[in-house]
C-alpha cells in the first residue's frame, strides 16, 4: 500500500523495548513486521543484538517469506540461537501456476527448502496458504492443501486472495471482473471472501476452503512428525488445534459467513 518503502526501528530502540517487556515479566514477543527478513542485514543485526544482550531467554515469533528463509540459511541458524521459536511463513501455494498468476518470486522448490531449514533448526512453522487464485477450482485448492501438508508444517493458516487497495493484483482482478466486493474494505481481512475465480463464485470459493479445513481436522498426520505445538504444549495443543475451532469452522461452512477468525492457536 505504500510502495516498496518501509521504516526500520534502530536496533538500540528494539533492544530497549525488549529489555522493558522482560522487566515487566513478559515471556516472549511477536515481531509484527509483515516480513521481518525483507531487510536481511537489519534482521541479522537484530539477532546479534538479542544474543549479545542476553535477550534470548525471551522467545520470539515472526512472519517471514519462504524466499527470504531459503536464501539465508546462516541467518535461520542464527534465528535459532536468538530463540526465534515460531515462524509464520508465506508459502501461499505449491502450484507454480498460482504463483506465476500473481507474480510471486517463490516456487514449490523454494517452499520445500524453506520448510526444511526451519525444521532443521527446530523453529515451528505456521504455513500461510492462499485460496482464490484466478484459475482456482475445488480440485486445485485441495491439491495445494495436500502439497503444503507434505512440507510437515505444524499448523495451516489459510486465507483468501484479497484485492487490497493500491496493489497490482487488485487492478488485475478488477480488469477481469473477479472482485465481488470492491468498496467495503471492512471485510478485507484475509478471512472473508471478496473475490471469485474463473471457475468458482465467491460463495463456492468460500465454502470450498471451509470444507477443506474441516476435512483437515480429521487428518491425524498433522499431529505426528514431531508437531511443534504438540511437543511444546502437549494435550492443550490438541485441544486448540483440533477441538477449539471445529464448530466455528463448521458453522462458517454451512452459513457461508465468517463469524470469527477460525485460526486461533
Amino acid at each position: 500500500m505504500y510502495g516498496r518503502t518501509f521504516r526500520r526501528f534502530p536496533i538500540s530502540r528494539i533492544v530497549a523495548d525488549l529489555k522493558n517487556i522482560r522487566k515487566q515479566g513478559t515471556a516472549g514477543a511477536f515481531l509484527s513486521d509483515d516480513n521481518v527478513i525483507a531487510d536481511v542485514e537489519h534482521f541479522n543485526n537484530l539477532c546479534d543484538a538479542i544474543i549479545e544482550n542476553k535477550l534470548h531467554d525471551l522467545f520470539y515469533i515472526v512472519q517471514v517469506s519462504a524466499v527470504g528463509v531459503a536464501r539465508n540459511p546462516d541467518l535461520v541458524r542464527k534465528m535459532r540461537k536468538a530463540n526465534f521459536r515460531l515462524a509464520f511463513v508465506g508459502f501461499e501455494s505449491m502450484l507454480s501456476s498460482n504463483l506465476k498468476d500473481v507474480s510471486k518470486p517463490a516456487n514449490p522448490e523454494i517452499n520445500v527448502q524453506a520448510a526444511k531449514l526451519l525444521r532443521e533448526n527446530d523453529i515451528g512453522i505456521i504455513a500461510g496458504l492462499i485460496a482464490g487464485y484466478p484459475d482456482d477450482d475445488a480440485r486445485t485448492i485441495r491439491k495445494n492443501w495436500k502439497l503444503l501438508r507434505q512440507l510437515k508444517n505444524d499448523v495451516m493458516w489459510p486465507q483468501f486472495l484479497t484485492p487490497y487497495p493500491k496493489t497490482v493484483i487488485r487492478e488485475e482482478l478488477l480488469a477481469e471482473g473477479l472482485v465481488i466486493n470492491k468498496d467495503d474494505f471492512k471485510s478485507y481481512d484475509g478471512f472473508s471472501c471478496n473475490i471469485r475465480t474463473r471457475y468458482l463464485s465467491g460463495s463456492q470459493l468460500f465454502r470450498t476452503l471451509q470444507w477443506q479445513m474441516l476435512v483437515d481436522h480429521f487428518d491425524v498426520s498433522r499431529l505426528r512428525d514431531g508437531n511443534w505445538f504438540l511437543r511444546n504444549f502437549g494435550f492443550s495443543a490438541v485441544q486448540r488445534l483440533v477441538a477449539a475451532n471445529f464448530f466455528s469452522i463448521l458453522r462458517s461452512a454451512i452459513t457461508g459467513k465468517v463469524k470469527k477468525r477460525n485460526f486461533d492457536i
